[in-house]
Order: C-alpha cells, then structure tokens, then sequence
C-alpha cells in the first residue's frame, strides 16, 4: 500500500487503470466517473498495487567500456493515470502527467536516479511490463536510450554510445566592460525530442547538464561535450541572470566569451501617487528595448520577466541589469487590454547596491 500527498491548488484527474484505487481524501465524483479533485490542502492517494514495485539494476559504461560514474538514468515509459493542472502556470492546459510508477515511490516527479563510483544504477517503482531506460552523462550530455527492458532485471548492462563531440569547451564570463565574473556557474542544455506517453505527438525533452563554477578569473573549461548540445549557459552569482550560447554557431568554441551584464537591485515606490501604478518595465533608452529582469530573492535562480508588477504601488526588489537606463510605469488595463504610460524615470544603477525608485 503506498501513499502519496500533494499540497497545492492543483486539479487531480484520476483514471483508475488496472489497479485498486483505496482512498482519496478529498473527494468530487463528476458525471464522467473520472475522479476529479480540486484542493487546497494536503491531498492523500491511496493505491493498491497488484504486487510489489519491482526494479531495474544494471552497470552503465562509457564509450571506452570504462564505469561511467554519476550518471543519470531515468525511465522513458509509465502508466499515465492522470493530470495535474495549476491554474496559476497553464490556465487552459496541462500542468503535468500523473505516472503510476512515479505515485508508488511518493515522490511527485520521475526524477530519476544516479550511479555510483562504479557505473551501477537502479530505477525503482515499476510494474510489470517493458520500460526504455535513459542515460544522461550531466558532464558531456552524452545520452544514451535503451531498448525495452522487463522490470525486475537484474545485471543489465548499458554502453554508452560514441558520439561526435567538441574535444574541449573554453572561455570567460565577463561582464559589458571586459571585466571577468568570478565565480559565475556554466552549464550545458540540449533537447532531445520523446513521444508523449499518452498520446501519438512528441514534444521536446530539455535537459540540464551538470553545473561548473568559473574560477577567480571567469574561465571554464568542459571536456568531450556532445555537438547535440543546444546552448551553454551562464548564470552570474547574486543576479539571477542568465545568459545563453548557441554553441553550433560558434566558430571558435574554445575561446568563447559569454558577456553578461552586471546587475543592480531595483524597487520601485509609487504609493505616494495619486494615480493607480500597476505594472513597471525597465527599458534601455539607447534602443527602447525592454531589459529582463529577475526576483533576486533566491540566490540560486529565478524565472526572468520583462514587466514588474505592483501591489498598492510597491514592487518586490528585482536584479536589473546596468544597462538599464530607465523604468517606464503604467497604469491598471483598460477592458480592451490597453495600459496607459504613466511616466518615465532616469535611472543611474551601481552594480550589487539596491536603488529604491520613489515616483512622484
């Protein structure tokens, strides 16, 4: 018996499939006989499983037969049951699939799992059946898909094919001015294209290799990376910035230079004005482009916006690049979706200091 709780705004679709379906707390019945939930506080799932989850165990080894330590291996098949929706994130989609393999662990994501020193690996969870395994070397974004295995197998063993690779990837971090970004992180994307479980589309996998800090001088170096990567990227300590290469279209990939503006912390103040500020977006007069900014509250990453959005004429303090010459307000929406603007206010930012913008 395995339980599984969630807590959040999230809609819960579930089909039941197969299995025993014990308890579901709270619960709505629509006309469908589809189990359809919407909560706001911990939700408890109760499944009976026809036995125990069984496992894959196996040993990956590189292209040179080597153990391939820390590797990621996921599955690539489940048994789809339902949908989580957020109406926050997708308000007339999917917010994600629900798996059964992925509810028998409690957890609330195939997340997968890593080798050890020794190149061996396990995936839990499973039912009985086939499942394709994926391998993702986070260090050179080497993957590696399997035929279907049947769960419960043991001593699998999994070569990582040869692929075309740049032998070495290299350069700095440096900011508008040709100054070194010590310390800032880089990493590698690539995208592979996965068949919907549940349905005949694909859609695009984006997958995030493993993170490597520059040194006191901005520079990096990663070795033997796929050319199926789709862009190395750059994320700045304290600024939330981050900043992508294409690396396919790079002549020279071992002396890139990434530029990443440096940013200063900005809040904005209208809650003196007579007029209702509702949104702000940074802009750089020199092209009237807007800047992307991000919340800086979290050191370690955030989701960049190119608009700031006021509560009673405050905003939150926000990463803002330095090449941000102004910050344009607006007003609430009309009906027709049409914002008026307000003002526009200088700006004159220091790198790392907070500027607190008071209008009028």
């Amino acid at each position: 018996m395995h339980c599984f709780d969630r807590t959040g705004w999230e809609k819960l679709r579930v089909i039941k499939r197969g299995y025993e379906l014990l308890e579901v707390a709270p619960r709505a019945e629509n006309n469908r006989g589809d189990l359809s939930l919407v909560f706001a506080q911990p939700l408890r799932i109760v499944l009976k499983a026809a036995s125990e989850p069984l496992r894959i165990e196996g040993v990956v080894f590189d292209d040179s037969g080597r153990p391939l330590a820390g590797a990621l291996v996921k599955r690539l098949d489940g048994q789809i049951i339902g949908n989580l929706e957020n109406p926050r994130v997708a308000p007339n989609g999917r917010y994600g699939r629900v798996e059964l393999e992925t509810l028998l662990l409690g957890l609330e994501s195939n997340s997968g799992s890593r080798t050890d020193g020794l190149g061996h690996f396990f995936v839990d969870g499973l039912v009985d059946g086939d499942y394709r395994l994926r391998v993702l070397d986070r260090r050179t974004m080497h993957v590696q898909d399997t035929d279907p295995i049947p769960a419960g197998s043991r001593g699998v063993r999994i070569d990582m094919s040869a692929e075309s690779s740049y032998a070495r990837v290299a350069g700095r971090v440096i900011d508008t001015e040709k100054t070194p970004i010590a310390h800032a992180e880089v990493f590698l994307y690539r995208i592979v294209q996965d068949r919907v479980l549940d349905h005949d589309a694909v859609e695009d996998t984006y997958m995030e290799g493993e993170r490597v800090r520059c040194d006191a001088e901005g520079r990096f170096e990663l070795r033997n990376v796929s050319r199926s990567v789709a862009m190395l990227s750059a994320l700045t300590p304290g600024a939330n910035r981050i900043t992508n290469v294409d690396l396919a279209s790079q002549a020279d990939v071992e002396h890139l230079e990434i530029v990443v503006p440096r940013a200063a912390h900005v809040q904005i103040d209208a809650s003196g004005s007579k007029l209702k500020v509702a949104t702000a977006m940074f802009v750089d007069a020199k092209d009237g482009a807007g800047v992307w900014t991000t919340a800086f509250e979290d050191e370690k990453g955030g989701a960049a916006f190119d608009s700031l959005h006021l509560i009673e004429g405050r905003s939150a303090a926000v990463a803002v690049p330095l090449n941000a010459t102004e910050v344009v307000l607006y007003g609430p929406p009309h009906e027709d979706g049409h914002t008026d603007e307000l003002a526009r206010i200088p700006l004159h930012l220091k790198a790392g200091e907070l500027t607190i913008v008071k209008w009028p």
